[in-house]
């Protein structure tokens, strides 16, 4: 088997609405489920990226506020995921003040050599990656 791609992520939220209004207004992401105009029915909220490039690529599922935070530490789990922003650095510094105006903490950057990123708390609890382009020793952006 070859795996092609990854499909979609799921992550549990404690609040459904805070979380999706950060995927719609932050991040620019459609939400296809349930309508975000539509009367609130199950604590769920579905979204495709700006791309379109599949069905669907996060769903996002209420857990409540009194449910149990991930342990600190080392751990089994998901640490991060990656949102792929544009193709230079100016392009993650624009994500980057993007992220700042709408009050989300940015928890450092680092060099991944293929790709620059910057880290940032989710609304989920879950940490996400904003990344440009991989840069070339001499630091000159390159394509991927």
């Amino acid at each position: 088997m070859e795996v092609k791609e990854l499909g979609h992520i799921v992550l549990y939220v404690r609040d459904v609405e805070r979380s999706a209004r950060f995927y719609r207004e932050v991040l620019g992401w459609r939400q296809i489920l349930p309508d975000p105009d539509a009367q609130a029915g199950m604590p769920m909220a579905m979204f495709s990226s700006p791309s379109g490039r599949t069905h669907h690529e996060l769903l996002l599922i209420e857990v409540g506020e009194d449910a149990a935070a991930q342990p600190r530490g080392r751990r089994v789990g998901l640490y991060h995921f990656g949102l792929k922003v544009g193709d230079s650095d100016d392009e993650l510094r624009a994500a980057l003040a993007r992220l700042r105006e709408a009050g989300t903490p940015v928890l450092g950057a680092s060099d991944h050599t293929v790709t620059t990123a910057s880290t940032s708390p989710t609304r989920t609890g879950t940490r996400s990656s904003c990344t440009s382009t991989c840069r070339a020793s001499t630091g000159s952006p390159t394509r991927r």
